[in-house]
């Protein structure tokens, strides 16, 4: 049956929607630890200072020198007409130097999302009635950002109108490739944000925001002030509030009620599974009855309420052992009242020790429709080799991304290689046997025969040789979730003699 809404929709979508990844992190939002401190990025741990928020004024944070610096490089890297004084580089946060992301993909300034993204937040939750003047200071501020992102700039003449404010930088839970559940987070202090620091914050940005995500490293239920958070920003600053909790433990039927009353626009359930077998593979140290359980209550609260707030994400993460179970998961926490069943790609290290990990289908792994093959007609020569035994390596290299040239640099930041690593018997890495450098350019859809030369292993032995392509310092594509190459993998054996 055609229905014209459904096309509409879809039209809508790929006009607001942006050819790429969308990131305006440092033009858009601020991102505040429990302490108060300033950091540079929400999506990853920032490698570079942080700034107390209090010891200016934000307007002059936000566009020092290291900001304007990266954004500055950021913009350069897009090839838009902004210059590095001097032709430095300058102050630049190293997270985003190297974001997974490439950077072709990643920043993409489109204010069409940022449009239409106001009204929805700051006009339609019908709460207490907010003052006309906190309005129009909102809107007033929103607009100026719009009109600042239509072109290039490094320096940021409005009040950020987004912000990620974490409350808990602690966890019940020891997920293992999380920093907080695996105990590598590496922040002071630990712990909890005081209510009496987040009034400061609203005080200090709460009249410009428009969004507001409450959680970052943590689990920000731990804060037993969390309802008192959001209530502060969502009814007396009238900003649209958001969590992302792992919903595993006990809660009391008081909490949950006055999460409902709160004002709270968004919760997200952090959970990948329905069934405890599979659910504490990742979430461990977790009850998924439990979760169930504070879902159910939460929302007959919510109906005995009449509201439809808070809107219910439930975000389930895909692994090898729950991407066949799927619908069985969106099944079972629909009917339980979930209004958003939603499908992330997590953060798996990479590293081969977690290749099963890694889900298999195309759909499920990320965002690529395929796995592209980007290395092709694998040989060594001899065939049959001794311990420590040098041999030759001959590979075909395809740019068969479509986005970007691959330029013959040597450097050792950024530039496209092969990389060469030695697996064991178990497809487990031993170690990296080096990189295979390009002899010329490759546009997209180019093609090169490149060769090496490598020592066999000292040991005799089945091994495998895994070959990929490597952003040098970046990423290997094999592991970008927008890229999710699949390497090539050719078998060695060592012999004990020539015999």
């Amino acid at each position: 049956m055609w229905q014209p809404s459904l096309y509409i929709t879809e039209a809508l979508r790929k006009l607001i929607r942006p050819r790429t990844y969308f990131c305006d992190q440092l033009w858009t939002t601020v991102n505040i630890r429990i302490n108060g401190n300033v950091e540079a990025c929400a999506c990853a741990p920032t490698k570079g200072p942080t700034f107390p928020l209090f010891s200016e004024p934000i307007e002059r944070l936000l566009n020092n020198e290291w900001f304007t610096g990266t954004r500055r490089y950021l913009l350069s890297e897009m090839n838009l007409p902004v210059a590095a004084p001097d032709g430095e580089r300058g102050c630049v946060f190293e997270c985003c130097v190297n974001c997974p992301v490439s950077l072709q993909d990643r920043y993409y300034i489109n204010t069409m999302r940022l449009r239409l993204t106001e009204p929805g937040l700051i006009r339609t939750r019908h709460l207490k009635p907010a003052p006309a003047s906190l309005l129009r200071e909102k809107h007033t501020n929103y607009k100026r950002m719009l009109a600042l992102l239509r072109r290039p700039v490094t320096n940021i003449g409005a009040f950020p109108i987004f912000a990620h404010i974490d409350p808990s930088n602690v966890c019940n839970l020891r997920c293992p490739f999380c920093l907080v559940g695996a105990g590598k987070l590496e922040q002071e202090p630990r712990g909890l944000m005081p209510f009496e620091l987040f009034e400061r914050l609203m005080e200090w940005i709460g009249p410009y925001l428009i969004g507001l995500e409450l959680y970052r490293y943590g689990e920000p239920m731990l804060n037993s002030d969390i309802v008192k958070m959001i209530r502060l920003a969502a009814q007396e600053y009238r900003i649209f509030c958001s969590i992302s909790t792992n919903f595993s433990m006990p809660l009391s039927d008081e909490t949950l009620h006055d999460l409902v009353e709160s004002g709270l626009s968004k919760l997200i359930i952090a959970a990948d599974d329905v069934e405890q077998p599979f659910y504490e593979k990742y979430r461990r140290g977790g009850g998924i009855q439990m979760v169930l359980g504070n879902l159910e209550r939460l929302i007959r609260f919510r109906q005995s309420m009449k509201s439809v707030y808070p809107r219910i994400v439930w975000q389930n993460l895909i692994f090898r052992f729950n991407e066949k179970r799927l619908k069985i998961i969106k099944s079972t926490v629909k009917k339980l009242g979930v209004d958003v069943f939603r499908v992330a790609t997590p953060y798996i290290p990479a590293h081969e020790d977690y290749a099963d990990w890694i889900p298999q289908s195309a759909f499920e792994r990320g965002k690529a429709s395929s796995h592209p093959v980007m290395i092709t007609d694998v040989t060594i020569s001899p065939l049959k080799l001794y311990p420590a035994q040098e041999f030759h390596l001959r590979c075909r290299v395809k740019n068969a991304l479509g986005r970007e040239t691959w330029r013959a640099e040597h450097g050792d930041d950024g530039s496209i290689r092969v990389g060469v690593k030695l697996l064991d018997s178990d497809m487990k890495l031993k170690w990296e046997m080096g990189r295979i450098h390009l002899q010329y350019a490759l546009e997209p859809g180019d093609e090169a025969m490149l060769e090496t030369t490598l020592q066999a292993p000292d040991t005799p032995g089945r091994y495998f040789i895994k070959l990929g392509m490597v952003k040098e310092n970046h990423y290997w594509f094999e592991f970008n979730s927008r890229m999710q190459e699949a390497p090539a993998i050719i078998s060695l054996k060592v012999a004990s003699s020539l015999k």
